[in-house]
């Protein structure tokens, strides 16, 4: 929620956030879901992002914090743990490369 607000709002300075387990984007959460519940990544998680984005009217497939992190512009916590099973460590990577 952080990253998507300082993305949105400029006016928004904070001096430092923690980022706790952020996905990399909305897929990538839905996938980490499905490995919780041992159903199969894909093609379910491309098609429960479609859905939800035709339900909700918006298209889900931009909801993306690896790309909304970029805008952030103080220090910055980024927490992960390797025994995580809903958050992967490629994904807290792309968030850690992004930010600035």
């Amino acid at each position: 929620a952080i990253t998507k607000a300082l993305y949105d709002h400029s006016d928004l300075q904070p001096t430092k956030v923690i980022l706790d387990m952020p996905f990399a984007s909305l897929k990538d959460a839905t996938k980490g879901r499905l490995r919780l519940m041992h159903l199969p990544e894909e093609p379910m998680a491309t098609l429960l992002v479609f859905w939800g984005s035709i339900i909700r009217g918006f298209w889900a497939f931009d909801l993306a914090p690896e790309r909304y992190v970029q805008k952030i512009r103080c220090p910055a916590l980024l927490q992960w743990g390797a025994q995580d099973t809903r958050v992967a460590v490629h994904e807290t990577n792309r968030i850690f490369s992004n930010l600035t």
